[in-house]
């Protein structure tokens, strides 16, 4: 992946991760000002998965500032590192796929 594609989607993935280790076999519950509680969400598991990214994507996308990476002064990491596989049926999808 390239450098750009990095800093166009680790925010992302980031915000994503995050949302996800919250939500992961926890159930959401609202609290009304009315004091009424509620389930807004099952826990994020296998079942409800889509039904999270798309509660997650909306709230990302109308603004993305709510996610915004929390640097920890005590972390020595130094950014993203990792591996990332593009599997496609053929080059050109994989290379289109790779220019984001």
């Amino acid at each position: 992946i390239s450098t750009t594609g990095i800093a166009q989607w680790h925010p992302f993935f980031v915000a994503w991760a995050n949302y996800a280790y919250t939500h992961i076999d926890n159930e959401t519950m609202v609290v009304e000002a009315n004091g009424n509680k509620h389930l807004n969400m099952l826990p994020l598991n296998s079942t409800f998965y889509l039904d999270h990214f798309e509660t997650f994507n909306a709230k990302y996308q109308s603004n993305p500032q709510l996610f915004q990476e929390q640097k920890d002064t005590n972390d020595s990491s130094e950014g993203f590192s990792g591996t990332v596989i593009v599997a496609a049926p053929n080059k050109e999808v994989a290379e289109t796929v790779t220019s984001f």
